[in-house]
């Protein structure tokens, strides 16, 4: 049941996915396969509306991740 349940979140994140800036999805493309993993457990964390706590969480993550790859350049 739990593994339902994250696959199911995993296909609504990359729905979400989808509707990003271009820059953002060409930044993600990049980034490793675990990517979509990383989304969800940040998902996890949020007590908000499904879909309004996927958007803030995947927008907060691609933003650490985004700044975390301009300071190591």
């Amino acid at each position: 049941m739990n593994r339902s349940y994250e696959l199911t979140c995993k296909e609504e994140i990359k729905h979400e996915l989808l509707n990003l800036d271009d820059d953002k999805k060409e930044f993600l493309y990049l980034q490793d396969d675990e990517i979509l993993s990383e989304f969800y457990e940040h998902w996890l964390k949020f007590d908000a509306p499904l879909v309004d706590s996927m958007r803030g969480s995947i927008d907060e993550t691609i933003t650490r991740k985004m700044n975390k790859a301009i300071d190591e350049r």
